[in-house]
């Protein structure tokens, strides 16, 4: 799985990309959110990112809303803004997790894991993670990646889950309500 780590510092993108290639990601980095907004453009979309808050030319809370416009890319905050306030609207708004500086490389390597199960590993019955057909289209799930006449489409978490849901009904009509309680869960 590949991972984007986003920080100004970096004393901690190095910490961090060390830490996760040891645990078996694929990691890039970006020292602003201009330069990850250019990584995600030119290598496609990561399975997950560890953003720093405070980063020059871009805030952490700025690039997370930038990459909400097309994405629901799991990401994970970790800074050393620790106040409650900030924390709550990082969670509340952007991350499915918050880790504040300092951190111990075993609890990265275990929030990583934990966000890349529930957002990316958990599947629903019915569901799958294996390369799958739809008419002239492959979707690859765990790459968030489509292919059709060899165009290589880009897709968001929800895309592919939706795509999952009426791959798994192929053949049937599916409405919006499935969609909604499959998909998001009401």
């Amino acid at each position: 799985q590949r991972i984007l780590a986003v920080d100004d510092n970096t004393f901690t993108l190095r910490i961090v990309q060390h830490t996760l290639e040891q645990a078996g990601y694929q990691v890039i980095t970006a020292v602003s959110g201009p330069d990850a907004l250019k990584l995600i453009t030119r290598h496609g979309m990561p399975h997950l990112a560890i953003v720093d808050l405070h980063m020059p030319l871009m805030s952490g809370f700025e690039f997370c809303h930038a990459v909400r416009e097309f994405s629901d890319l799991p990401i994970i905050m970790l800074t050393a803004v620790n106040t409650e306030e900030t924390i709550i609207q990082g969670l509340q708004e952007y991350a499915e997790d918050y880790i504040v500086k300092p951190f111990g490389v075993r609890e990265i390597v275990a929030r990583v894991r934990a966000v890349t199960r529930r957002c990316l590993g958990a599947r629903r019955s019915g569901k799958v993670s294996e390369p799958f057909r739809m008419g002239d289209t492959e979707v690859y799930p765990d790459e968030l990646r489509a292919r059709r006449d060899g165009e290589v489409i880009e897709l968001s978490l929800r895309d592919i889950q939706v795509l999952q849901v009426l791959h798994a009904r192929r053949g049937s009509v599916v409405d919006r309500y499935t969609l909604f309680r499959e998909v998001w869960g009401v």
